[in-house]
């Protein structure tokens, strides 16, 4: 019979030692959580200490590198002011008074170019901002024929690389050439085996009559080279070479003409001198000079800090940029090309200019090609883009120079550096994207000395195309702002330019007057820009026939103002009604519609509606009887409201902020559409329902 084993027991009590054991587990585990919880309590105090500790020990490392900073920057200023570097007392200075007579026909130097020279053959870095055609180029131009080595120079145009050598080889200076993308082959050759004789041994080297009597240097040696950006970015044979010459010690220096192109806060960004760093990192030892026209600190921080360049070791040279012989003035452009160029072609003859030197510039190639045409008949001009072949820009551009071409009709590649010395005005269809570039476009005229014409024509709805043009870019809305003021605005043109560039104040200086070394220091990277709307006249400082438009007309016309606060409550409700149904509207679009015209239906049902129950006790809106609309349509300026006056109006909300734009692509540009700010929004809630809006409108010019 089988053995029968009870189990029962066993297993019970099996089963109550696991469970005895578990809670033994979770208790064990309990307390090594509560353990845990300490040691994680303490490392999160010590981790809080650590960054405690992490941010003072940031904060002193700060404090001793700008301890050092200030350090290095009085010992800059003080030697350089033990230098002297105003003074003729230095062993190149006969040399260079003498080269710049003979070569270049200066017996006196302007403002701080002698500083500038004097520094850089003094192997310091130097950062130089002068006005357009104040003798930027002749600050490494001089030092370079003088310098032991190569002087390279670093150029953002083509056109003004072929500018720069033909001048100087005009002059009779034969040891410089230009290298660009089209140098041809056989050129690029040549230049770089002149570049390669400065590695020559001594021996078979000769004393050159321009140099200390102590250093030699070769015969047919090229001094000054001047290269695109590219150059520097993608040849890395070029690169060599230096990399060579600097070895040798005959890298003399590396100049950067047109600095703001390094920084995207500058109008003419290039991304490849955003590159230009490499320079300062391989060759410490090579000094570098930057120069530009037209920086504020904030952009002079940015590109000091891309080109390498330290703050506290880099002398820094402003002078004035008030150019006193240029007369500003802006005109309303007629509504179509050929009636500008009809424009255009009346200003010509009435000021004397048909015959003369000068410029135009156009915001697109195909504005460009279409302006030259109709103004053909009248004057002898050419188009210039960059949609050219370099064959046909150099040939045009040579042919401008000559006096074949009075005129060229251009696009900004016709741009930075251009210096022929008769231009007699320089002429905008529209205008820049921004006052920077303005001011370098316009500022190629009259570099003579003599009186010139910078004429800028302007609508009010301009102001959505540039915005759209710019839309993206890096300061691209404020730019655009700050250029319809210049055109907007009923006040001093020079002051306008003057605020923009940092000037505080307007000093009695005459010709000096925007100078604002005085909130520069050694480290403008420290201080912001300031703009002062108390500034005075910048024109009460020239005389009467080279005042701005605006300074020469005053005591003949006076602004009228209108009091628009009923108009601007139409507009913000107009707008409103198009948000709710999810329509956009465009600055043309508003404008018709302030008429009444081109409206949908639904939305212009509920204006009438509204305006008719504006009075009675049906006004349910609440906003209706403070509105006026629609407008009635005048032609006449002077005599109620034209378009023109409205679209002056409508530029007026969108620089002072009560409308704002709002952007969208589609497939084929960029289009800039109206809506309400929040300043518009709280017209419509009656939280501003008192507020008084004037502006002034200007009656319209004769069309010439």
């Amino acid at each position: 019979m089988p053995t029968t084993i009870d189990l029962t027991d066993d297993v019970a009590s099996s089963m109550g030692n696991g469970a005895d054991r578990t809670q033994q587990l979770q208790a064990e585990l309990l307390v090594v959580d509560e353990e845990l919880a300490v040691v994680q309590a303490q490392i999160d105090e010590l981790y809080a200490q650590k960054a405690r500790l992490d941010g003072q020990r940031y904060t002193i490392q700060r404090q001793l590198l700008d301890a050092a900073d200030q350090a290095k920057a009085e010992e800059t200023r003080v030697s350089a002011k033990q230098r002297n570097y105003a003074s003729e007392n230095f062993p190149w200075s006969q040399r260079l008074r003498e080269l710049a007579k003979n070569t270049f026909g200066i017996t006196s130097f302007r403002s701080k170019q002698l500083e500038v020279m004097n520094a850089t053959l003094d192997q310091k870095d130097a950062f130089c901002i002068m006005a357009t055609g104040s003798g930027k180029s002749l600050c490494y131009q001089l030092p370079a024929l003088i310098s032991p080595g190569l002087t390279v120079v670093i150029s953002p145009l083509v056109s003004l690389i072929q500018d720069q050598v033909l001048e100087l080889k005009a002059r009779g200076v034969t040891a410089v050439a230009g290298l660009s993308a089209g140098t041809d082959k056989d050129e690029l050759k040549d230049a770089t085996a002149s570049m390669r004789l400065h590695l020559l041994p001594k021996s078979k080297k000769r004393k050159h009559e321009d140099l200390n009597e102590d250093v030699t240097e070769p015969v047919d040696a090229l001094k000054l080279v001047y290269v695109t950006p590219e150059r520097i970015s993608k040849s890395k044979r070029f690169m060599s070479l230096l990399d060579q010459l600097a070895q040798v010690g005959r890298l003399a220096r590396i100049v950067i003409d047109e600095a703001h192109c390094a920084s995207q806060y500058g109008h003419d960004f290039r991304p490849d001198y955003n590159k230009l760093g490499i320079l300062k990192t391989q060759f410490p030892d090579t000094p570098v000079l930057a120069l530009t026209a037209t920086c504020n600190p904030q952009l002079y921080s940015s590109v000091l800090s891309i080109l390498n360049l330290h703050p506290s070791t880099t002398l820094l040279y402003t002078g004035s940029l008030n150019r006193p012989n240029l007369a500003y003035s802006v005109k309303t452009r007629a509504a179509s090309l050929p009636g500008l160029a009809v424009n255009i072609v009346d200003w010509l003859e009435k000021t004397g200019n048909l015959k003369s030197t000068g410029i135009i510039y156009c915001l697109t190639q195909k504005e460009t090609l279409e302006t030259a045409k109709l103004l053909s008949p009248h004057v002898a001009c050419a188009p210039y883009h960059a949609g050219l072949e370099d064959v046909d820009r150099t040939r045009i551009h040579q042919r401008w120079r000559e006096g074949t071409y009075k005129v060229v009709v251009a696009t900004l590649a016709f741009g930075m550096g251009i210096n022929k010395q008769d231009v007699r005005y320089i002429i905008h269809t529209s205008p820049a994207k921004s006052i920077e570039a303005y001011y370098q476009e316009s500022g190629r005229a009259g570099r003579d000395g003599k009186r010139a014409d910078c004429v800028l024509y302007y609508r009010p709805s301009d102001i959505t195309r540039l915005l759209s043009m710019v839309y993206g870019e890096q300061e691209g809305s404020r730019n655009a702002r700050g250029i319809v003021k210049y055109c907007h605005q009923v006040r001093c043109r020079r002051t306008i330019l003057a605020q923009w560039f940092g000037a505080r104040k307007a000093i009695n200086m005459g010709a000096g007057a925007w100078d604002t070394s005085s909130m520069w220091g050694l480290l403008p990277h420290q201080r912001d820009i300031v703009f002062n709307d108390d500034l005075s006249s910048m024109c009460d400082l020239i005389d009467d026939n080279e005042k701005c438009d605006v300074c020469a007309s005053a005591e003949e016309e006076t602004p009228k103002n209108r009091d628009v606060t009923r108009l601007t409550v139409a507009v913000t409700k107009l707008l409103d009604l198009h948000a709710q149904q999810d329509e956009k509207v465009t600055f043309i679009m508003l404008t018709e519609a302030i008429f009444g015209r081109g409206l949908k239906a639904g939305i212009k049902s509920i204006m009438q509606e509204a305006i008719q129950k504006a009075n009675g006790a049906e006004d349910s809106i609440g906003w209706a009887s403070y509105a006026e609309w629609p407008l009635n349509e005048s032609k006449v300026p002077g005599q109620g409201w034209t378009k023109d006056d409205v679209n002056y109006l409508l530029t007026e909300y969108l620089l002072t902020g009560l409308v704002k734009e709002d952007m969208h692509f589609t497939p084929y540009s960029t289009v800039c559409y109206i809506v309400n700010s929040n300043a518009g929004k709280r017209i419509l809630q009656k939280a501003e329902m008192n507020m008084i809006v004037e502006v002034i409108v200007m009656e319209a010019p004769p069309q010439r």
